[in-house]
């Protein structure tokens, strides 16, 4: 009987098994780096542009803020062209743009328009002009963008600093194709004021 209880004493009782533990939801995997820029991004049909150079042009006349903005930095060559808002103009001497794998020959941009907050009829904005994000269609071009949320903050003068944020998105459907637009912007930059 001692060496029956000291057996049991060596041996100790059977370990209980381990929980089990809990089967996660499985999670949805990161967002490609190239999903966002420094200010921001935008999506044209699954193609992304991240945002990281801009240019803001005010036009007194038409109180209309233009936002251009770009993969990357606006060059002191591209500034004319800018002034004019003339984003094509300014990127149409590149041979390529700054991911050679999605714009081989070629530069992308993207022109935001908004309305002076203190101008309550303004007609048709803000507004979003795509061009060349996705290789197979050259320009987009979208009007009355309701689902937008949108913040305009800052003076409109020459070198005050005008803070933009917005996301949104837009489903534009034609007899000939339909286009996808997603876009999230925190922008913030000095004015230029347009001398028209």
């Amino acid at each position: 009987m001692r060496w029956l209880l000291l057996a049991i004493l060596l041996v100790g009782c059977p370990a209980s098994p381990a929980p089990t533990p809990p089967v996660l939801a499985p999670q949805p995997p990161p967002a490609p780096a190239h999903k966002r820029g420094r200010l921001g991004w935008v999506d044209a049909n699954d193609k992304t542009m991240p945002v990281e150079g801009v240019y803001l042009l005010y036009r007194p006349k038409s109180k209309e803020l233009v936002f251009e903005l770009f993969p990357l930095e606006p060059t002191e060559a591209m500034i004319p062209q800018l002034l004019k808002g003339n984003a094509l103009g300014a990127v149409s001497a590149m041979d390529k743009g700054p991911d050679p794998e999605l714009w081989p020959t070629w530069c992308p941009y993207v022109v935001y328009k908004a309305a002076d907050p203190a101008d309550k009829a303004a007609f048709g904005l803000p507004s979003l002009d795509v061009w060349a994000i996705d290789q197979r269609i050259h320009q987009i071009t979208t009007s009355w963008l309701e689902e937008t949320e949108h913040k305009l903050e800052g003076k409109l003068e020459d070198g005050a600093l005008v803070t933009l944020t917005c996301k949104g998105s837009a489903k534009l459907e034609t007899p000939v194709r339909t286009d996808r637009l997603a876009w999230e912007l925190d922008v913030k930059t000095k004015v230029h004021v347009a001398g028209d």
